[in-house]
């Protein structure tokens, strides 16, 4: 896989992210899209990543809810993948907000209720480890799991200086 490096979502819709099958194909789709402007921005680095035998995607976040009394929360989907905000919005019982106290921060009680609600209890290690790497005061991860390994895809977040 091949991914443009800028900030910005939707880059595999905007022709940023590109499945490559040999090096001929990695190398020829590296000279076009490195220094091209995707999404407003120009491309200036390039992610290469192994392909991934994905057997389903998931959608993680911690943020500030601007909904509900500005509180921190943690978004859960299991429906992962380039439209997690339009999921949200047409089928919203499809996502878990999960909030937490600050000071305390994310408690395994917390991700237990996510892993159930994904149907991810025997991965309860895997993403307890993605959540509490997350020292962010906004982050999003596309989780995938494939087998018995898991990764973070397309991850952006803010964080604290």
């Amino acid at each position: 896989m091949l991914k443009s490096q800028v900030l910005s979502g939707g880059r595999g819709k905007a022709g940023g992210v590109v499945l490559c099958n040999d090096n001929a194909s990695l190398i020829q789709e590296a000279k076009r899209i490195l220094g091209s402007t995707l999404k407003g921005e120009k491309v200036n680095a390039l992610l290469v990543e192994e392909k991934l035998d994905i057997v389903q995607e998931y959608y993680l976040s911690i943020a500030i809810d601007g909904e509900e009394a500005r509180k921190p929360l943690i978004m859960a989907s299991i429906a992962g993948g380039m439209e997690s905000e339009k999921v949200a919005e047409e089928e919203p019982h499809l996502v878990l907000k999960q909030p937490f106290n600050l000071p305390v921060g994310i408690c395994d009680y917390h991700i237990r209720k996510i892993a159930s609600f994904l149907d991810l209890n025997s991965e309860f290690k895997s993403l307890r480890k993605i959540l509490r790497t997350m020292d962010a005061i906004r982050f999003e991860c596309g989780a995938a799991f494939s087998g018995n390994k898991s990764s973070c895809q397309d991850a952006r977040g803010a964080f604290c200086p």
